[in-house]
């Protein structure tokens, strides 16, 4: 019952995210900017903290760093699989962010985007699930997580428009192919094989 209890909760929480003002979003992000955690943010303007992580966590000085290395080999092969089926990368060069965001249909996928915010707290990388227009979504700024998924799969251009092509997936370790396989499918990807350039995207 108190586990029910807990999700009814943070459904809601997810579900009732209010539009702040342009003014509130450059507040809670000057004190994020300041040194302030994002706790003492949260205490300070009354704002509860996953609101102010959404809007502020890009500007902390005190963010967790990522460890892969926590994770099973099926573990890392799903973060994989689910980049390669409903993710898209950050990379915003003026302001220094990098890092990866999912997509996920919120009617059908509630629980693949929490298993995959699971995995990331597991990983040492607190991560705020949120909805936008009709789905759940989940932004992790980490150079280093974006940095490791482009070394399995980077973006290639076919026939106009960007692809992502697998690299090396014959020297993947089998549970890692497992979980990739596992990632891409609950994402709804697919894998198409070019015979010409004997080459796999996806």
């Amino acid at each position: 019952m108190e586990n029910l209890a807990l999700k009814e909760i943070e459904s809601s929480r997810i579900k009732s995210f209010r539009q702040f003002t342009q003014v509130e979003k450059e507040e809670i992000q000057r004190l994020v900017k300041s040194g302030l955690s994002l706790r003492e943010v949260s205490r300070r303007l009354a704002v509860p903290y996953w609101m102010v992580h959404r809007i502020g966590a890009l500007y902390s000085k005190r963010q967790s760093r990522i460890d892969l290395n926590a994770l099973s080999e099926h573990e890392r092969g799903y973060i994989v699989g689910a980049f390669v089926g409903d993710g898209s990368k950050i990379s915003e060069r003026k302001s220094g962010h990098y890092g990866v965001k999912f997509s996920l249909d919120s009617k059908n996928d509630e629980e693949i985007a929490r298993y995959l915010r699971d995995l990331f707290v597991k990983a040492g990388k607190r991560v705020t699930l949120y909805t936008e227009e009709t789905y759940f979504v989940l932004k992790i700024y980490s150079q280093k997580l974006l940095g490791t998924l482009l070394g399995f799969a980077n973006y290639r251009e076919i026939e106009g428009k960007k692809r992502k092509m697998l690299i090396g997936f014959e020297n993947w370790a089998l549970d890692f192919k497992l979980g990739f396989i596992s990632g891409l499918i609950d994402t709804d990807g697919y894998v198409h094989i070019t015979s010409k350039e004997r080459s796999i995207l996806v």
